[in-house]
C-alpha cells in the first residue's frame, strides 16, 4: 500500500478452500465452512492460521490442496480499470490467486508444507513458484493505491541465490532510465521527462538525493529504490539491472567466482492515470507484478577413494 507505514486492520482478506483432484482443502481453525477472512497486520502481512493436513489422504498420495485468496472490497466501489475498484481515494487490488500449496513428510514424522504455486484466478497461469522459507514473508501480493496529486512509486527488486554464503559485499541493483511515453505511442528519453532528472549520482553532491543503486544482503534480499514522484499522465519506462565488475552491457549471464550472475535488463514499466483528478499508477516488471532475479552457484561434487592395504596381503574389491 502506497502512502502509508501501517495498515493494521484497514483491509480484510478472504481465503476460500477448494476441491481439487476429488479432496477439499482443510481450512485452519476459525473458519466458516470453506472460507475464513483475516484483517491485515500492520507490516501487511495477513495470516490465516494453521492447517493440519491429514496424514492418511497423504499416504493415499494426495500431495496438492488448492485455495483461493482475494482483497474484501468495499460495496459500491467504482470499477476503475487495470484490475482496480475504487472506495473513497483508495483503489483496491481486485486480482484474484489460487494457491496451490505442495505438502511432504516432515524430519518429525507428520505433514508439512514443501512449497507453494501460485496461479491467476484461471488456476492454470502461474505467477509464482516458491519454497516454505520464500512464502514466509508472503505468497501473494494485494498492491491497493492511494491516490494523490502525485504518482508515487517505490520499485523493489528481489535476490534469489541458492548458497547460504552470499558474497561479503552482497549483490548490487541499478535502476537506469529509458524513456517515457505521453500517449501519442513516441517513446522520448529527454531526461528532463524522467525522475530522478540529471541530478548527478555523486555522493559528495549536496543536490544527490537519488541513489540509483541498491544492494541486497543476506539478511535483506529485497531492496527498494528511493522514492519516484511522477507529475505527469503517461508511461515511464525503466531498468534494472544487476551490476557487476567485468560483466558487459549486453551480456544475459556472467560467471564470476563460481557464481552465475542474472546480468540481464529487467523491463519496468510504470503507468500514470489520472482517477477522479488525482493520480494513480501501475508498475509491471517484465510483465509481471514482482522482480525475482536469481543468481546460482554450482554445487560441488566430490568423490572419495578410499584404499585399504594390509602388508603381504592383496585385498580383492569385494573384501572392501
Amino acid at each position: 500500500m502506497n502512502g502509508s507505514s501501517n495498515i493494521s486492520g484497514d483491509y480484510q482478506f478472504k481465503l476460500e478452500g477448494l476441491e481439487y483432484n476429488g479432496h477439499q482443502a482443510p481450512m485452519p481453525d476459525g473458519s466458516t465452512g470453506n472460507t475464513k477472512t483475516m484483517p491485515a497486520e500492520a507490516d501487511g502481512l495477513v495470516t490465516f492460521g494453521f492447517i493440519d493436513f491429514d496424514e492418511s489422504e497423504f499416504n493415499a498420495g494426495v500431495r496438492d490442496y488448492r485455495y483461493k485468496v482475494s482483497e474484501v472490497i468495499p460495496g459500491g466501489a467504482q470499477d476503475i480499470g487495470d484490475g482496480y475498484k475504487l472506495s473513497g481515494d483508495i483503489a483496491y487490488d481486485t486480482n484474484e490467486y489460487i494457491v496451490e500449496i505442495h505438502t511432504k513428510r516432515s524430519s518429525s514424522g507428520g505433514i508439512s508444507i514443501k512449497g507453494y504455486t501460485v496461479y491467476k484466478a484461471d488456476g492454470t497461469t502461474v505467477v509464482a513458484e516458491m519454497t516454505y522459507d520464500e512464502g514466509k514473508s508472503g505468497v501473494v501480493t494485494f498492491d491497493n493505491k492511494s491516490l494523490t496529486n502525485e504518482a508515487k512509486v517505490v520499485l523493489k527488486a528481489k535476490k534469489s541465490f541458492n548458497s547460504d554464503e552470499w558474497p561479503e559485499n552482497g549483490f548490487t541493483f541499478k535502476l537506469e532510465k529509458v524513456g517515457y511515453d505521453n500517449g501519442n505511442g513516441n517513446i522520448q528519453t529527454d531526461d528532463y521527462l524522467m525522475p530522478p532528472f540529471n541530478y548527478q549520482m555523486d555522493p559528495s553532491n549536496p543536490y544527490n538525493y537519488y541513489k540509483s543503486e541498491q544492494t541486497a544482503t543476506s539478511s535483506n534480499s529485497t531492496v527498494s529504490f528511493p522514492e519516484l514522484i511522477l507529475q505527469n499522465e503517461g508511461t515511464y519506462y525503466y531498468t534494472i539491472r544487476e551490476i557487476v565488475d567485468g560483466a558487459g552491457t549486453n551480456d544475459e549471464t556472467f560467471v564470476k567466482d563460481g557464481i552465475t550472475y542474472d546480468v540481464s535488463k529487467h523491463q519496468v514499466k510504470i503507468t500514470v492515470k489520472s482517477v477522479n483528478g488525482k493520480k494513480m499508477s501501475t508498475v509491471t516488471y517484465d510483465g509481471k507484478n514482482s522482480l525475482t532475479i536469481a543468481n546460482s552457484v554450482e554445487e560441488q561434487t566430490v568423490k572419495l577413494v578410499i584404499t585399504k592395504s594390509i602388508d603381504g596381503y592383496n585385498v580383492t574389491e569385494e573384501e572392501l
